[in-house]
């Protein structure tokens, strides 16, 4: 038996997984009898599951999913005393992540007799829903108590799902704000955006001083002023758009032949292309933007 306090995109998704791993599975719920019908018309597979209010959800199972913003944690202190030796499951990623302290920890301070286990925060609701994907479904758990990190990382396994122990739960503060980090890799110049700053500047100075200007403008007689958002600056983005595009899909190129040449797989990568492949999600984030913005100013 296993409760769920939340019944949003990610409560909805646990409580699936949950259920398909053959638990019994309490949703908690402030308004348990307006949420069943939505519930189940956006998930069928929760046709029939105990929808309770949240005191009851706390009091059927001794394993608690938070699946609840951190800023709301506050609100469990008045249920204190039911959740006295209880395993709490605190799948949030703050706003704002602390280097100091984690949402976990700071939830495992305000309810000292409780277990907080942090987990299933780097893990998302569409991964848990899709059974076609077996990506993003490596689940981090962090917890001081290491029963109780068996208890849900046994837990994880029998929702289909790997899980990896690491450790205490002041580790929950990396994986907290790994989730808000754009650019992880911050050994390498390249992934804190200085490529894309460079190329832009290169870009714009090649068809600003050169292309546009001494070959059409000065030529033509037109005013560089009146020409500058559309014929110039357009420009510069759709050169930036296609340039980051082929950067974010060249180094799985470069990887394809290099594994045909060793004729393995099971050898690594040098150094700088490993670094390149880690930045590709990055580049073609970059290639979006550009992309969006010289669709925008052409429009």
């Amino acid at each position: 038996s296993v409760s769920v306090i939340g019944t949003g995109d990610f409560g909805r998704a646990l409580a699936v997984r949950l259920i398909q791993g053959g638990y019994t599975v309490h949703m908690g719920s402030q308004d348990p009898g307006g949420r069943r019908e939505f519930l189940e018309a956006v998930s069928p597979a929760l046709t029939g599951v105990s929808i309770v209010r949240i005191q009851e959800a706390i009091q059927l199972s001794n394993v608690i999913f938070l699946a609840v913003n951190s800023q709301h944690h506050e609100s469990l202190k008045q249920h204190s005393e039911q959740l006295v030796d209880k395993i709490l499951i605190d799948v949030s990623n703050p706003d704002k992540p602390s280097k100091i302290t984690s949402a976990a920890e700071k939830l495992q301070a305000l309810l000292p007799s409780s277990h907080v286990c942090k987990a299933f925060n780097t893990t998302s609701a569409y991964a848990l829903t899709d059974g076609s994907s077996i990506g993003n479904k490596v689940v981090n758990i962090s917890a001081n108590d290491l029963e109780v990190r068996s208890t849900v990382k046994r837990l994880a396994m029998d929702m289909g799902l790997q899980a990896v122990e690491m450790g205490g739960l002041q580790s929950a503060r990396d994986l907290e704000r790994r989730q808000q980090t754009l650019l992880s890799a911050s050994n390498c110049k390249i992934t804190r955006g200085n490529s894309s700053i460079r190329l832009h500047a290169l870009f714009s100075k090649y068809t600003l001083n050169f292309r546009r200007v001494t070959l059409t403008y000065i030529g033509n007689g037109f005013k560089v002023g009146s020409q500058w958002p559309l014929n110039v600056f357009n420009v510069v983005l759709a050169c930036m758009a296609i340039n980051q595009l082929a950067l974010c899909y060249l180094p799985g190129c470069l990887a394809a032949f290099i594994q045909i040449a060793k004729g393995t797989k099971y050898k690594a990568f040098p150094r700088w292309l490993d670094l390149w492949l880690k930045m590709r999600k990055q580049l073609g984030l970059y290639g979006l933007l550009f992309a969006i913005m010289h669709a925008c100013v052409s429009l």
